[in-house]
């Protein structure tokens, strides 16, 4: 049993000064001992002087793959959790977090996920994505991926890819060590669903996915799934 883990969490941004500050504000009180930082790529807004208001910012060439792996550079803990700017842990996930992590057996693991919308179509998306990871063990950044700094640096971080790094990520985790599912949730933005509609974006994510199962390299269909601010 592994005792007194410390978290760092790590923050990729780009242009999300709208609500970068009102993340931190509240990470930092879901998570008071933990380490949090934000790694800007590049952004061109108020997102730097927002998040340094309240927490250390690094900047690093944009690519979230790249952002990420800067902020593991940039940090101690021995634990990582790895959130989306628009995504926030329940009261109390952390602490799940951390106690799940005393089991030396556990590589790391991912929360289940809601949406900010509270209409049933939205929760039925959100315990779909919950059935989905039981089933398969692969995780999205929408659902605060962490792991351990000894694994990570172990599997080399992550690919060097706009996205998709994420379920890339994961699903190595999983081929060399036990991953969970926490009982907590976080919650994180409907803004694509919004912006681009249910339909279109639930079509996307499925040609997305047979494009990553087919192993085309996702720096080529970027395209697909631009930042939605």
């Amino acid at each position: 049993m592994q005792q007194n883990n410390h978290l760092s969490i790590i923050i990729p941004t780009l242009n999300e000064g709208k609500l970068i500050g009102h993340t931190v504000q509240m990470l930092k009180e879901l998570a008071p001992d933990s380490e949090i930082i934000v790694v800007d790529g590049e952004s061109e807004d108020t997102t730097v002087e927002s998040a340094s208001q309240h927490v250390r910012v690094i900047r690093a060439t944009r690519g979230r793959g790249k952002q990420l792996n800067a902020g593991v550079e940039a940090t101690s803990g021995d634990l990582l959790l790895f959130l989306h700017a628009d995504t926030l842990p329940d009261a109390g996930g952390i602490d799940e977090l951390q106690v799940v992590m005393q089991d030396d057996e556990v590589a790391g693991g991912a929360f289940r996920m809601r949406f900010d919308v509270k209409e049933p179509l939205y929760e039925r998306i959100g315990k779909n994505v919950t059935t989905r990871s039981l089933r398969t063990k692969s995780y999205t950044g929408d659902q605060a991926i962490f792991t351990r700094r000894t694994l990570f640096q172990q599997l080399n971080g992550y690919r060097p890819w706009p996205f998709m790094e994420d379920v890339d990520y994961s699903e190595r985790m999983n081929k060399v060590g036990k991953v969970v599912l926490l009982e907590h949730e976080v919650e994180t933005s409907a803004r694509r669903h919004l912006r681009w509609g249910l339909l279109r974006t639930q079509l996307t994510v499925v040609v997305i996915r047979v494009l990553y199962l087919l192993r085309v390299p996702p720096g080529w269909y970027a395209w697909l799934w631009p930042e939605v601010r």
